[in-house]
C-alpha cells in the first residue's frame, strides 16, 4: 500500500500529501520515508506501537527503533542490495527499552531532487503464545501501562469491557477508567471502584519489571458487582441470625418478670381495695400490650416458614392497593400499574402481600405532598437470586423525598428508620420475608427524586420450563397448570 500510494502521490499527482498521510494513518503497519543516511523524513502515527509520536523520531536515525545488531544488518543489506528492495526480520526497540519482533520492508528510490531515499514498512509481530491465550481466557481485565501512561497491552476482557485499545494513551480513556488507571498506577494497592453504571470494579496494580528496572505497571480489574452483593447479603443474614438469638433470649427475659407482675396484680385485685382497682386494671392492660409486642417482634425476627404457591403478581398488587386507596386519594398520589397479567411468581401469598404492603406504605409516607407510585413487573435473567437463571422482578417506585446515599446500606437493619417517629421494622421485615421466599431485594434512591425497590422472586413459568425439561409427571404439570388458570380467572384489571 505504501509503495502504491507514494507512487500515485509523487508521479500521478492523484493524491495530495494530506490525503496520503490520512490513508497511511489508517494502516495497521508503520510506514515511513528515510533519507540516504537512514534518517526519518516521514513516519505515520502507527509509530505509537513502539511508544513514540511521529515528532519524536523525525530527523533521527532508524537506529532509534532498531537494536544495534539489527541496524548493522539493515545497513549491510542495503549496501549489497542489487534490486533496491529487501524484506528483513528485525528486533525493534520500544521507547521504554522493551524489545519486540517485526518484519521490515525497505525499497530504495530516487527523489525528485535526485537523492536516494527509502520507503519503509514495518509490521510489528504479536507473539500470541500460550500466555496470551491464558490472559484472553480469564474473566478479568489485564492492562499494561508504560511509565509515560501509554497502554501497550490489553487482553480481550479489557477490550470488551471498556473498549481499551493497545497503543492508546491513558488520557484518551473514558474519565472514570482514566482516573482508575492513574490511581492504580500511583497507589500500588487493591481497591474497589463504584462506576456510574452501578457496577463495582475490583482493581489491583503491580510494577512491570524488565531486566531489573520498572518499565511500567500491570493493572488487573474485574467486575465484582455480583460478588459484592452476595457478600453484603451474607453479612446481613449473619446480623439477622445473631439478632434472632438475641431476640429469643430477650423475649424470655422480658416475659418472666411480666408473668410475675401479672400474678402480683391478680393477688392485689383479690384484696378488694376499690381505690386501686382501676389503676390495677390499667396496669394489667399495659402488661398485656408489652407481652403482645414481644410476641410480635419475635415472630418478625423468625418468620414462619413460607407455604409457596403460584400466584399472579398483578392480582396480589391489586388486592393490596384496595387497602390503601384512601391514603392515595388523601395525599393526591397517582398509582400506575404496569404489571402484565401473564407474570406469575412462586411465593407464600400472605407474606408476598405483606412485602408489597410495607413497600407501598413506605412510598406513600415518602410523598406527603403527592406524587406518582409506579409498580412494574416482568421476567428477567439479570439480578436473579443465586441458583435461578430466570426470575420475576417487581419494582415499587415513588417520586418522594428519597433516601440519602450514606443511609441506603442501613435501611434493612432493624430499628433503623429515616422517618420521624418510625420504629424501623418495616423494611427489616420485608428483607426477611423476601429472603424466606428465596428472593432478594435491592434499592436505588436519590434525595429529592424518589426511591425504587426491586424484588426478585422465583418465576412460575421458568419453573414450569425446568420441570418440562426434566419430564415431570402429568399430575405435577396439571397441578401447576390448574393453579395458573385459577389465578388467571381471579386476575384484577
Amino acid at each position: 500500500m505504501m509503495l502504491a500510494l507514494t507512487w500515485l502521490a509523487s508521479e500521478s499527482k492523484v493524491l495530495d500529501e494530506h490525503v496520503l498521510k490520512k490513508l497511511l494513518d489508517f494502516s495497521s503497519e508503520i510506514h515511513g520515508v528515510l533519507d540516504s543516511r537512514l534518517r526519518f523524513l516521514y513516519v505515520n502515527k502507527k509509530i505509537r506501537f513502539l511508544g513514540y509520536t511521529p515528532k519524536e523520531v523525525l530527523g533521527r536515525s532508524i537506529g532509534v527503533i532498531l537494536r544495534e545488531d539489527a541496524l548493522r544488518a539493515l545497513e549491510k543489506a542495503l549496501r549489497n542490495s542489487t534490486t533496491g528492495m529487501l524484506m528483513h526480520e528485525v528486533t525493534l526497540l520500544s521507547k521504554d527499552g522493551t524489545e519486540q519482533n517485526g518484519i521490515l520492508n525497505c525499497v530504495g528510490f530516487l527523489s525528485s531532487s535526485g537523492k536516494r531515499s527509502f520507503l519503509l514498512t514495518i509490521r510489528v509481530k504479536r507473539n500470541f503464545s500460550v500466555h496470551n491465550l491464558i490472559l484472553d481466557s480469564i474473566d478479568s481485565g489485564v492492562v499494561v501501562l508504560t511509565n509515560d501512561d501509554r497502554i501497550i497491552y490489553a487482553n480481550k476482557y479489557a477490550k470488551r469491557f471498556f473498549g481499551i485499545k493497545e497503543t492508546m494513551p491513558v488520557r484518551e480513556l473514558p474519565s472514570e477508567l482514566r482516573n482508575i488507571m492513574y490511581r492504580a498506577k500511583n497507589e500500588l494497592k487493591s481497591e474497589e471502584f463504584q462506576l456510574s453504571t452501578g457496577h463495582v470494579l475490583g482493581v489491583s496494580s503491580y510494577p512491570l519489571l524488565y531486566k531489573g528496572q520498572q518499565k511500567g505497571w500491570i493493572v488487573i480489574f474485574r467486575d465484582i458487582t455480583e460478588t459484592k452483593r452476595l457478600r453484603e447479603g451474607i453479612a446481613l443474614l449473619d446480623k439477622f441470625s445473631t439478632l434472632g438469638v438475641i431476640a429469643s433470649g430477650l423475649a424470655h427475659e422480658i416475659k418472666n418478670p411480666l408473668a410475675s407482675m401479672k400474678l402480683t396484680i391478680q393477688n392485689l385485685e383479690q384484696l378488694g381495695d376499690k381505690k386501686i382497682q382501676g389503676a390495677l386494671e390499667r396496669l394489667q392492660r399495659q402488661i398485656d400490650r408489652i407481652d403482645s409486642l414481644v410476641r410480635s417482634f419475635f415472630s418478625y425476627v423468625r418468620p414462619s416458614p413460607p407455604n409457596p404457591g403460584v400466584y399472579s403478581v398483578k392480582s396480589a398488587v391489586n388486592e393490596v392497593i384496595t387497602l390503601v386507596e384512601n391514603f392515595l386519594k388523601r395525599q393526591k398520589i397517582k398509582f400506575v400499574n404496569l404489571i402484565p397479567s401473564t407474570v406469575y411468581v412462586i411465593v407464600d401469598f400472605n407474606q408476598f402481600q405483606q412485602i408489597l404492603l410495607n413497600l407501598i406504605l413506605n412510598a406513600i409516607d415518602a410523598m406527603p405532598n403527592g406524587g406518582n407510585l409506579v409498580i412494574r413487573a416482568g421476567e428477567t435473567e439479570q439480578g436473579c437470586p443465586q441458583g435461578l437463571k430466570r426470575c420475576v422482578y417487581i419494582t415499587v417506585e415513588d417520586t418522594g423525598v428519597g433516601i440519602p446515599q450514606d443511609k441506603l446500606d442501613k435501611i434493612f437493619l432493624p430499628f433503623f428508620s429515616t422517618k420521624k417517629g418510625g420504629i424501623g421494622l418495616g423494611l427489616f421485615i420485608v428483607y426477611q420475608l423476601v429472603n424466606e421466599n428465596k428472593g432478594r431485594i435491592e434499592v436505588e434512591s436519590h434525595v429529592g427524586a424518589g426511591t425504587k425497590f426491586t424484588i426478585f422472586l422465583p418465576s412460575a413459568s421458568a419453573a414450569m420450563q425446568e420441570e418440562s425439561k426434566a419430564k415431570p409427571s402429568t399430575q405435577q404439570a396439571g397441578d401447576i397448570d390448574a393453579n395458573l388458570k385459577r389465578e388467571g380467572n381471579n386476575d384484577g384489571n
